[in-house]
Formats: structure tokens, C-alpha cells, sequence
């Protein structure tokens, strides 16, 4: 006989469980009076199975399954033992997850209890599951349980059963507060990411490696592992991983020293070293095609090692040995530390570390590199070859002739010569091309520590004489588990474009050189704006990425934008009246306030793309950082999210005046220098006409800037912020001018006055030497606007009115004098 034919005409599905039922007949109808609490249970059930909400109509049925449920639930419900559960569905020829039929086992009861738990779900004790849904302690595994649902229904539970239920439960709830942090099944890839640094099956993989040797006769377990991996994840003492972990501090200070000797005999040299990277894998896998093409000019078919150089700092607390502390303190950092020097490929791989070393002077950079070479006489000398390269900060300055004594070609930034206040073109562009792969090592050094704080912290006493051990640990962690660093649009055609560029003649710098007029304040210059021109080319942010050659210029750019958003008066852009196409824009150092720099633009025409674009300073090949703001500024600012909101604002004027501000009790006052004396005879008064009194912006200067405003009677601060250090010496030049001519002024006290008046007379010096000092100290400079009035101070009108025997002046109020108009800030 064949199979039995279907007609489809025929086939009803279940409301509840819309499994399709061929013969209607074994279906249970809703309609009816006499079935209205089924059909309340049966639209909780269908919610419950997450379909979709629908109305029980007429011709809707229930399977047999689906109705027998619901009567056993109304059943139980009057029950003195019913207890009402999210029941799920099962059946006992089939898994209740996946409703197959392979290798059916029974879900134990400790399993039915943590899913109960977890999911709030009730697992029927006849329940069975597949075998591919347990994990090795036969519980079923976390990742099954999503997609998992009940019935809101009955279940009939006895008072052994529910002790049962309750012992269970409450000897689980104890077991996880004691072994949940030293059970990785509990956790989930990102909760063990977070914990200790790896993923699960990378965790499995290191730990492979630990069953490999047995140190102290002692074999280390998941949870000794565990705790070594937390320890250098979040940097914690033994005090809080005891805690933790629920053991004694000294398991945990002996499980880290097992783990460690271990990870050092097993790992360690797999991942790390010489002998772990053959020179010519170590090309093909970890020196980009980009770094060959930059650096390896000489013979480009064959390939080299490349390398960057650098040093990174341990942290430890201070010795009681004397020599430790003194050959561990570094002048530079002002704390105790040790050095590691790595050597490290152009995408982020490890080659080796060194170390550690003291930080005194006799351990700079340089002597380091020397000592490791000299030292590894047979391995890393024939593991380099001649023409490999090295790239290295100026640190490494006294090592660049032994290096190339050795063949191997250094590659380090320009230093300025004696004499010499910048780079010229060239070399500027020369110090760019190590800069391009010489940031992998920096970033390499603050992975390693923001991925292993225990690294970072202050290294604790009994792990100090093992700081070589814990980084060559962390350092072959990063190398097997973590992924390398890439460059974006790093490519041959780039190296060669940058190589192009390096002696490409910077003819706006040779213009400026050339017609030294142009750096003059008060020359034909116009503020202008975007709108101002519309000849300038529209730049597009991939045109300015290939500008730079990278995106750290243009990221820079934004926070030029918002400094420049923040004070837009002290950002402007200038074009020549008489000459087209020449722009030149001031704008303040990100180091230095008392800093400016003036960067020239030369355009020739409208071109999308950029073309006829030439950009002042001297450093051709990058197109100077300071400038590319304004470029984004004028071209592409409107494609930018430029949010004036500040988190932390400039303190300005106002916020400096309160705090500044004297106390409620004293009275601000204003007292003219000249009628302090008392009676002064009007012919030895100079002529108020004769002091310097610069109020208004430009007034007494040549080149149109304001100076700090002067008076006989009182002393301002202006808005003024010194853009060169010759300008600061001149206003230093004009404060003293003015207090000495306010010091000469003064009529001297005879020796047969009080010795009060003489009080006076000697306050008033300390006064004005008070004045001059905090003005060369930055202090008056500082407060930035011209209403903060510094004048002889309260004590000196005190002494006075304590002398009795002059008459003071009528004393105005500060917040009522006139002040001259100044720019704000």
C-alpha cells in the first residue's frame, strides 16, 4: 500500500499551537457557552506561544494535546496542592527544544531548577532533550533557552516534591555564590571578554597550554587560570580576588605564582621571541606591503625586517634598598619606575621585549637599543640582516651611527641645528615618513596596559622582581589572541605618492620668504568668510584625508573648528586687497595661549577636487596640520558636526571676577595714588598728560594692537594675550615704564614726618613691587578683561586710615567707573 493520501481541504490548524491536524475530528471546538473558561485559557495559551492575538470564532479548534492541557490546568486549580507555572510543552517521544528524536536523555531535576531560575519557565519531570542541548555537567546549555515558552498553567506539586524544589533551589543559590566566579560555563563570551580579556574558546585554548607542564607539583586548574587572567584584566589585589573568588589570599598569591611559571614555560615562547618568528614569515605576515615601499627604496625586490623602537614605563613603589631607589627614579616622570623596550613590526606584532631596566640617566633610549644588540650577540644580530630597518624617535639619537655601523638603516625625525628656529622643507617632510608607522609602537604600549591594568597600576612589592615574566605574558597574550593593527588606505601608491611629495618645492613659504611684508600686522589684509569667496575650490573630505595622507589631521580639524567657534573674534582669515588668491589666517597654538601661527593659502582657481591648491608652512607633504581647520572651515564645515556646547568652558572674565571677588565685609574702593599723600604741592605733580593712559584698542602702538591700559590712579587688566614673545616683552617693558614713573611721582616723605607717614611710604612701594611682580608672574595677564581693577590694596587703605593723620578722598565705587571698550574674548 502506498501512504495514505491527505486532502488539504480538510487540514485545520490548532489555535493554540497551529500545529496542522489532518482529521478535524480529533479537534476540540471553542464555540459555545458551555466552553467559555476554556477559550479565556486557550487565548492566554495562544499569547503565551507567541502568535499573533486573535478572536475565537466560530469554526477555530484545538488539538487533543492542547485540550487536555487546559483541562488538567482547571483540574489543578481547585487542588489544595496546584501551583500555577509558565509550563512548557513537552512530550515525552520528542526533545521539548527542538521536537526531535535523537539521543533522547531526561532533563534531571538540578537542570529544571536552574532553567526555572533563569528563565522562570516549568520543565515538566517527564521532559526529555536531546543530547546536543546539554553541556558536560548535563545541564542544558544557556543558549537554548531563548527560544523557549509556557503556558500560564496548573501544575500539581506535593509538599515532598515542593521540599524538594526548595532544597534544590537553595543549595544552588549557595553553590553559585561560591563557584560562579570560578565556573567560565556560567558566563557568556562577552561577560568572559569583559572578566578576564579572552573569549571562551580562547580561554580553552590557553588553558591547553597549561596542561602541558606542572610546576611545584602543582596542576593548574580552569579557576587557577581564571584567577591569573583577572588579576592582570582588572590590576585588583589579593584582597579583592579572595573575595571573589572565595579562597584564602594565600591560594591566591601561590595560584598566581603557578600560573605565571607556568604560562613563562608553555606560552610565553610560542608567541614572543626570536625563535617564535623566522625572518622570513615574519616579513611575509607582519610587514605591510606600504612599509616595504616607504622604506626599503634602495632594493625593493628584496624585502626587509622593519621595525619601530620604543620604550614603556612600569610603575613601582619606592625601595627601602637605596640603590633601587635611586637608580628607579626618574627625573623625567618625577616617579619610581623600571623600563621595557620593544621591538615591534609595522601592523602591531611583538617581536621581543627587554628588560626591565632602572630609569636613571645611564638607561636612556639609546644605550638600551646598544645594550641589546652588544648582548644578543648570536640571535638578534643574525636574525637582521643588512638594509633591515629600525624606525625610532629623537630618543635613540646616540644610537644611530652604531646602528648603521651594524648595516641596519635608522629612520628617526630631524633635529633642528644650533641656531636653527625650524626645519626647513625638507626635512620636515623627511620627519613625516617615520612618523606614519612609528605610532603602531605607541598604540602597541597603551594596549598592553589598557587591556592588563595590572601593568598599569603601581606595581606591588612581591611582584616586582617578576615584572619580566608578567609582560612577556601580556605581550604573548596580544600577539596569539588579539587582532593586528591596520592602516587605512595604507598602499603602495601612497608610499610612492609621499616619496613624490618629500622634495616638492614649497613655493608659497619661498613667497612669504621672499616678500617679508606679508607677516606684517597692519599690511592690506581684510577679514573675509566662506561667503566672501567664491572662487576657493570645494574640498571634499576624501580629497583632504589624501591631503594629509591619513585622518589625524582631519580628526584634529573638528576641535580646531570648535576652538575657533568657542572665540571667533581671535580666528580670522585675511586676503590681500591687492594680490588674488593669497589667504592668510592666525590662529592660536593648541600648546601655548602667548602663541600664534600665520599660515598662508595660495589658490589659482575653481576646481572640484582641489587642484591649484597650495598651502603655506613647511611641511609640504603633510600640508601643516594647523592649517587644515581653516580648509574645513571654508569648504566642507557644513558636512561636520560642529556643536558649540562645550562639556568644560573657558573660564572666562566674569567667572574670574568671582573668584577673585573679596569678602562681603570689605568694601572695594578706588583711591587716587597722587592724593594718598595728603597735601602735595601742585608743582611737583606731573602733568597727567604725561603718563601713559592707553585705553582704546590700537591707541600708542604702531601696529594697531591694544596694550594692558594704564592710569595714575589705577592699574587694568585688558583682553590681550601676548601672540609673540617679543610683544610680551614689550608690554612687560610698558607696565615697568609706568610704575616707575608712578614711583617717581611720589612725593618723598622727610625724615622728620611720623613714623607712620613713613609706613605709608614704605606700603605703597611694596604696593607697586607687588604690582610688577604679579604682572611678570602671568597673574595680571591672566584675568583677561578691563573691569578687574588692581589698585593699591585694602591693607594699604587700612594703614592709612589707622595713620589718622590725613585726610582720605571720596572713595568710588569699582562697578561705577568707566571702562574703555575692549574686544571680548
Amino acid at each position: 500500500m502506498g501512504p495514505r493520501r491527505v486532502n488539504q481541504a480538510l487540514v485545520r490548524e490548532c489555535y493554540i499551537c497551529s500545529h496542522a491536524i489532518a482529521n478535524p475530528r480529533q479537534m476540540r471546538k471553542l464555540s459555545g457557552d458551555e466552553n467559555m473558561d476554556i477559550r479565556i485559557i486557550a487565548e492566554e495559551h495562544r499569547k503565551n506561544a507567541r502568535l499573533e492575538a486573535k478572536e475565537v470564532e466560530v469554526d477555530d479548534r484545538m488539538c487533543h494535546t492542547c485540550h487536555q492541557r487546559i483541562v488538567k490546568s482547571i483540574e489543578c486549580s481547585v487542588l489544595p496542592h496546584g501551583v500555577r507555572f509558565l509550563v512548557v510543552p513537552i512530550n515525552h517521544d520528542k526533545c521539548f527544544i527542538c521536537f526531535g528524536s535523537t539521543e533522547l536523555r531526561d532533563v534531571c531535576r538540578e537542570a529544571r531548577i536552574n532553567v526555572y531560575i533563569e528563565t522562570e519557565l516549568f520543565i515538566p519531570a517527564r521532559a526529555r532533550c536531546c543530547g546536543l542541548h546539554f553541556l558536560s555537567n548535563w545541564q542544558i546549555n544557556p543558549i537554548w533557552l531563548e527560544g523557549l515558552f509556557g503556558y500560564d498553567s496548573f501544575v500539581e506539586l506535593n509538599g515532598p516534591e515542593m521540599r524538594e524544589w526548595l532544597q534544590h533551589m537553595r543549595g544552588t543559590i549557595n553553590a553559585d555564590k561560591k563557584k560562579r566566579m570560578g565556573n567560565i560555563n556560567l558566563y557568556s563570551d562577552l561577560e568572559l571578554k569583559t572578566l578576564c580579556g579572552l573569549t571562551r574558546e580562547q580561554f580553552n585554548n590557553l588553558y591547553s597550554y597549561t596542561t602541558r607542564a606542572v610546576v611545584q607539583s602543582s596542576v593548574v586548574y580552569v579557576r587557577d587560570l581564571l584567577i591569573f587572567l583577572v588579576k592582570m584584566r582588572t590590576g585588583l589585589s589579593d584582597e579583592f580576588l579572595r573575595v571573589m573568588f572565595n579562597v584564602s589570599r594565600v591560594t591566591i598569591s601561590r595560584t598566581v605564582s603557578n600560573v605565571r611559571q607556568n604560562l613563562e614555560l608553555t606560552f610565553t615562547d610560542n608567541h614572543i621571541g626570536l625563535a617564535a618568528h623566522p625572518r622570513d614569515q615574519f616579513i611575509q605576515h607582519y610587514v605591510p606591503d606600504f612599509a616595504q615601499k616607504l622604506y626599503n627604496q634602495d632594493d625593493p625586490t628584496n624585502k626587509k625586517v622593519i621595525l619601530c623602537a620604543d620604550s614603556t614605563y612600569i610603575y613601582m613603589h619606592k625601595s627601602s634598598n637605596y640603590r633601587v631607589l635611586r637608580q628607579t627614579f626618574s627625573v623625567y616622570k618625577g616617579r619610581h619606575l623600571v623600563k621595557i623596550h620593544l621591538l615591534v613590526s609595522c601592523n602591531g606584532r611583538i617581536l621581543v621585549p627587554h628588560g626591565p631596566y632602572f630609569a636613571d640617566g645611564k638607561n636612556n633610549d639609546a644605550s638600551i637599543l646598544r645594550n641589546e644588540f652588544e648582548k644578543d650577540m648570536t640571535s638578534l644580530k643574525e636574525w637582521m640582516q643588512d638594509g633591515d630597518v629600525i624606525i625610532a624617535d629623537r630618543g635613540y639619537r646616540d644610537s644611530l651611527e652604531y646602528l648603521r655601523a651594524l648595516g641596519i638603516k635608522p629612520y628617526s625625525p630631524a633635529f633642528l641645528l644650533r641656531g636653527q628656529k625650524q626645519h626647513t622643507t625638507y626635512d620636515a617632510n623627511m620627519s613625516r615618513i617615520p612618523a606614519k608607522n612609528r605610532w603602531v609602537v605607541e598604540a602597541i604600549n597603551g594596549h598592553i596596559k589598557s587591556i592588563w591594568r595590572f601593568l598599569q597600576h603601581d606595581m606591588p612589592v612581591m611582584h616586582v622582581k617578576h615584572i619580566r615574566s608578567f609582560f612577556r605574558i601580556a605581550c604573548a597574550l596580544l600577539n596569539a589572541y588579539y587582532c593586528p593593527i591596520t592602516m587605512e588606505h595604507a598602499t603602495p601608491a601612497l608610499a610612492q605618492l609621499m616619496l613624490d611629495r618629500i622634495r616638492h618645492p614649497n613655493v608659497v613659504q619661498a613667497m612669504v620668504e621672499v616678500e617679508p611684508e606679508l607677516l606684517r600686522p597692519r599690511r592690506d589684509w581684510i577679514d573675509l568668510t566662506s561667503e566672501d569667496l567664491p572662487q576657493f575650490p570645494r574640498l571634499s573630505l576624501e580629497y583632504l584625508k589624501l591631503l594629509t595622507f591619513g585622518t589625524y589631521q582631519v580628526n584634529l580639524a573638528n576641535k580646531y573648528v570648535h576652538d575657533k567657534v568657542q572665540r571667533e573674534s581671535e580666528y580670522r582669515i585675511q586676503v590681500v586687497i591687492e594680490r588674488q588668491g593669497l589667504l592668510r589666517v592666525r590662529i592660536y597654538s593648541k600648546h601655548r595661549n602667548a602663541v600664534k601661527y600665520n599660515c598662508f593659502v595660495a589658490y589659482t582657481c575653481i576646481q572640484e577636487g582641489g587642484e591649484g591648491l597650495n598651502i603655506g608652512g613647511n611641511e609640504t607633504e603633510t600640508s601643516a596640520a594647523d592649517m587644515l581647520p581653516t580648509l574645513v572651515d571654508m569648504t566642507i564645515e557644513e558636512h561636520l558636526d560642529v556643536d558649540c556646547n562645550i562639556e568644560m568652558p573657558i573660564l572666562e572674565a566674569e567667572d574670574r571676577a568671582e573668584l577673585l571677588h573679596v569678602e562681603d565685609n570689605m568694601e572695594e574702593r578706588v583711591v587716587d595714588d597722587f592724593e594718598l599723600m595728603g597735601d602735595i604741592d601742585e608743582q611737583s605733580r606731573a602733568p597727567p598728560s604725561k603718563i601713559p593712559r592707553i585705553s582704546d584698542p590700537g591707541e600708542g602702538r604702531s601696529d594697531g594692537r591694544s596694550h594692558i591700559p594704564f592710569h595714575t590712579t589705577h592699574l587694568e587688566t585688558g583682553t590681550y594675550l601676548a601672540s609673540e614673545r617679543s610683544d610680551c616683552e614689550q608690554d612687560l617693558s610698558d607696565v615697568n615704564t609706568s610704575l616707575n614713573i608712578m614711583h617717581n611721582q611720589r612725593v618723598p616723605i622727610q625724615s622728620d614726618e611720623s613714623a607712620s607717614q613713613n609706613l605709608v611710604a614704605e606700603a605703597y612701594d611694596q604696593d607697586l613691587d607687588r604690582l610688577r611682580r604679579e604682572y611678570e608672574e602671568g597673574v595680571i595677564e591672566g584675568y583677561a578683561r578691563y573691569n578687574q581693577v588692581k589698585y593699591p590694596s585694602n591693607d594699604l587703605i587700612r594703614i592709612i586710615e589707622d595713620c589718622g593723620n590725613r585726610e582720605l578722598p571720596e572713595v568710588q565705587d569699582a562697578n561705577e567707573l568707566p571702562r574703555p571698550t575692549s574686544p571680548e574674548i
